[in-house]
């Protein structure tokens, strides 16, 4: 019976007979273990050809794909593409004499363009996240999402590599100059039912570093459009108001791919940047209605301290608001994760508004009271309220917005739509309160 096909000599036919060659002709090895030189009366072929007989780049990977795909062995990366300097050069001639080719059904009707790994002159970015968890809510539950944290960040950095990013560098480079980026590290911070937030940490070449805050809405349609409107309502409010308000940078959208490659079933989930508040904190709502800072540890503020952030709710409120184009901020949904706040061994406790849902609309000075003592929630089978406990810390928190004067004719009024029977009679502002704070209608 002959020996197995894989040990027959390919030089004499004889088996047992092992050939180190691939084509008739070569010598026979040297007995004992092969020299990891090649013999001097050995000589291949095709370097005895004549230099247009060489075998080209083509047929030397062909054969090379075919040997490792026997051996199972893994390729080496190696480079062989132009050097540096060329890069560029290449990178702009190729995206001008590239054709527009005709658009698949996958792509919706855009054209299938073969876009360079990143525009001329542009320097590669190196893009890291951190962080990636499930995360819960002040109940427990875990906080649902609508797709994998991995697919967002692998659509992220294809839109940075390949130059279709709008927003993302433009707003670092807002906060850093103009130098080119050269890090980006994404960790996820917080998320809500709405968006994710991470904190990013970004790099120059010239070793200059910024934190910036990355908002992204967690689902298209609605969500992508609140992201959009937050974004909107965040640019007008800080013009207002900029030390409460948090400074927006720039945004745009990001497209999910699906993961399985089904047609149709990509998404575009709006994205922007803002100021990162190191020194800030999630505040929350505990189940005894007294704030807490929401931290590893979270620590809990006493009533004096809560009746003092709710006073500077309605300073902020009030500054929001516009008398001329008569808007202002809708009432921020505290337990949601609107306002952020300083730690109480950092000095006196400050707040900034982080997320603005709404604007309202065709509002009057006594509206604006009336809104502001009207918003509660139903928090741990109690209402809590947004307007604090005193009428004396409601009123210091509004002359500190608009001055005493102002504050004063605007409770003056107030009281006259109550007492004419527009708004209902609501606490800390009734009738006895108002009185006692010298506000009558005389």
């Amino acid at each position: 019976m002959p020996l197995p096909r894989r040990v027959r000599s390919k030089t004499s036919g004889k088996p047992g007979e092992r050939s180190f060659g691939r084509s008739e002709g070569r010598s026979a090895p040297r007995a004992g273990k092969p020299s990891r030189k090649r013999s001097e009366e050995y000589r291949s072929p095709r370097e005895d050809a004549r230099p247009e007989e060489q075998p080209t780049t083509h047929a030397k990977a062909r054969t090379e794909k075919r040997y490792l795909k026997r051996s199972g062995e893994r390729p080496v990366a190696r480079y062989k593409g132009p050097t540096r300097e060329r890069v560029d050069d290449q990178s702009a001639e190729h995206a001008a004499t590239t054709p527009v080719a005709r658009p698949s059904s996958r792509s919706k009707g855009r054209p299938n363009v073969r876009l360079p790994i990143r525009p001329a002159g542009a320097a590669a970015v190196r893009v890291q996240w951190l962080g990636f968890r499930p995360m819960f809510d002040f109940w427990g539950k875990e906080i649902k999402r609508f797709f994998q944290l991995e697919t967002l960040a692998n659509a992220t950095e294809r839109m940075i590599e390949r130059g279709g990013d709008k927003f993302i560098v433009a707003s670092v480079q807002r906060a850093l100059g103009p130098s080119p980026v050269v890090s980006l590290a994404f960790e996820l911070f917080q998320e809500g039912q709405f968006q994710l937030i991470f904190r990013l940490r970004a790099t120059n070449d010239k070793r200059k570093q910024a934190v910036l805050g990355f908002v992204v809405a967690k689902k298209e349609g609605e969500f992508s459009k609140l992201a959009g409107i937050e974004h909107s309502n965040l640019k007008l409010l800080h013009a207002r108001a900029p030390e409460f308000i948090v400074t927006p940078y720039q945004g745009g959208t990001i497209f999910l791919p699906d993961r399985l490659q089904r047609e149709g079933k990509g998404r575009e989930v709006y994205a922007y940047l803002t100021q990162w508040q190191g020194t800030y904190h999630e505040l929350g709502v505990g189940k005894n209605h007294q704030f807490y800072i929401n931290v590893v540890n979270p620590q809990s503020l006493s009533i004096a301290q809560t009746e003092e952030l709710k006073g500077q709710m309605v300073e902020i409120v009030a500054r929001s608001y516009d008398p001329a184009k008569r808007t202002c901020m809708e009432m921020p949904q505290i337990a949601s994760g609107d306002f952020v706040v300083t730690k109480p061994g950092q000095g006196p406790l400050k707040l900034k508004v982080i997320a603005c849902r709404n604007l309202l609309r065709n509002v009057t000075p006594p509206k604006l009271i009336d809104q502001i003592v009207a918003a509660r929630w139903e928090w741990a089978g109690r209402p809590f309220r947004l307007a604090p406990e005193y009428p004396e810390t409601f009123f210091e928190g509004l002359s500190r917005a608009v001055g005493k004067d102002v504050a004063r004719a605007w409770l003056v009024q107030y009281r006259r739509c109550v007492e004419d029977k527009k708004y209902p009679e609501r606490h800390p502002l009734k009738r006895e309160a108002l009185d006692e704070l010298g506000i009558g209608l005389s």
